[in-house]
């Protein structure tokens, strides 16, 4: 086959080799990135020098900020901006499914802390990508999720519990997820 017959095939999406996922993207209204800044400021001050602490630095409590915002539109609920010593154990609650939504700059996996770790079937991690660039709204790509129950700790990275990319299920079958999680 030449270049020609494959670009061919290609353009009517014959050469599907690879499992594609679908991203959800939100951009984030001005007025919610702005209360973000500010609650992930109160949260840091608050966490600072706490046992509880394991934000890596400043800008990933903004993150994640974001990415729980980011969700909140997309599925229309409503983020919990309280304060909480030692953090939140999940960010939402869908009848009976518990929702965890983490949030990082690059798309190379979710990463997950041993003590925020739950193996229960009811439990799902939403893994995001957000960029912030300050002259545009952020930006938030929601990449996939994984039950709680699905996920191996003994992938490891930076002492951290590792979720690879390619683990995680399709957005596409979220809706489907909470439906069999709250009639099942």
């Amino acid at each position: 086959m030449n270049l020609n017959e494959f670009s061919i095939l290609e353009n009517y999406g014959i050469r599907k080799t690879e499992r594609r996922k679908t991203n959800y993207k939100v951009r984030i209204p001005t007025s919610y990135t702005e209360k973000c800044k500010v609650i992930a400021k109160r949260r840091y001050e608050l966490h600072k020098n706490h046992k509880s602490q394991t934000i890596y630095n400043k800008d990933s409590e903004f993150l994640g900020l974001l990415g729980e915002s980011g969700f909140a539109i997309l599925k229309n609920l409503k983020v919990d901006w309280s304060d909480k010593i030692g953090g939140d154990k999940y960010d939402f609650v869908i009848g009976n499914a518990f929702l965890d939504v983490k949030t990082t700059k690059d798309c190379k996996g979710m990463y997950i802390k041993d003590k925020a770790y739950h193996l229960s079937p009811y439990f799902i991690y939403i893994f995001a990508i957000g960029k912030y660039i300050k002259s545009i709204s952020p930006e938030i790509s929601f990449i996939g999720w994984i039950k709680g129950s699905n996920i191996n700790p003994k992938i490891r990275k930076n002492n951290t519990i590792y979720v690879p990319e390619h683990l995680l299920e399709n957005m596409d079958n979220f809706d489907n997820i909470i439906k069999e999680i709250n009639n099942g």
